[in-house]
């Protein structure tokens, strides 16, 4: 709840803020993606303009998505990240993307498959503000979600920065979720 309440402050002050969702593929990112964009919003999400597949599309919806007056986007990787050369094409792109944006966006929610794979510049200005990993086994109904903040997220970098796990999701077991 605090966390919630965290980022409606920032929309309140206009203030660039993301919230990232990641999980594996068919954990429910993007459906609680679209839920917090309508709580968040207040309304339904218009998904031709609020709702984009990549970091082209993104770039390309989101003046039209402004100029309707919408204040929050969704951002699912779709591939973004598959390959070396386009995700440092795609990193530069999202820089130079909120350099230039700052001061229009709100709130953008960010879903991929792992955290950490946001380019370092968006944590350096701490535009992430709220970190949810959605988990779910084939055999579960419901999906489970742990939270973080950018502290936790902070942490969780640092100790990826180490090497202190093999596999990336390890990382979750070493930082404390704020619920």
């Amino acid at each position: 709840v605090r966390d919630m309440q965290r980022v409606k402050k920032y929309l309140r002050k206009k203030k660039p803020v993301g919230i990232i969702l990641d999980g594996g593929s068919g954990s429910g990112k993007t459906t609680l993606a679209v839920q917090l964009l309508e709580l968040f919003q207040g309304g339904l999400i218009d998904y031709k303009l609020q709702y984009a597949m990549g970091g082209e599309d993104f770039v390309k919806k989101f003046p039209k998505s402004w100029a309707e007056g919408y204040r929050v986007m969704i951002y699912d990787e779709a591939g973004d990240y598959s390959g070396k050369n386009h995700s440092s094409k795609f990193n530069k792109m999202m820089d130079e993307f909120f350099d230039k944006f700052r001061t229009f966006i709100t709130l953008v929610i960010f879903v991929l498959p792992f955290f950490n794979t946001l380019p370092k510049s968006l944590f350096d200005k701490q535009i992430p503000k709220w970190l949810l990993n959605v988990r779910r086994d084939v055999d579960d109904e419901f999906a489970s979600v742990r939270g973080y903040n950018l502290y936790r997220m902070e942490h969780m970098r640092f100790y990826l920065k180490k090497d202190r796990v093999k596999i990336n999701s390890q990382v979750y077991d070493l930082v404390e979720p704020n619920y």
